[in-house]
């Protein structure tokens, strides 16, 4: 995103990309997957029992009308909360995480 776009279009757009099945909302499987994929970028290794304990916690924090799943006015409130999430997809930040780290930048070939 340009550092310009407006906050509730970034978390517009996040929502809906964490909504892996478009069934417009964040289910307790997807969330699991989005926390498996951040922690592969890292060098944490946690236990299977250590990701259930993440997702438990964040379901019970977000999922504020306890439903199982996470809607898109639960997920504005908690970017609401926590600006930082949208951080992440600004122009300025990946440009910054490609510097630091160019292993992110993918060398690649496409085929005609």
């Amino acid at each position: 995103f340009h550092p310009y776009t407006p906050e509730h279009e970034k978390s517009s757009f996040m929502f809906k990309l964490y909504d892996l099945h478009g069934t417009g909302f964040i289910e307790r499987h997807e969330l699991k997957k989005m926390v498996c994929a951040l922690l592969s970028e890292t060098d944490l290794e946690l236990t299977e029992e250590s990701i259930e304990a993440i997702v438990e916690q964040t379901m019970d924090e977000v999922d504020t009308n306890k439903d199982g799943k996470i809607d898109e006015d639960e997920w504005k409130e908690l970017v609401a909360k926590n600006p930082s999430i949208l951080k992440n997809m600004t122009l300025p930040y990946l440009k910054e995480v490609t510097l630091a780290f160019p292993s992110f930048v993918l060398d690649s070939e496409v085929d005609d």
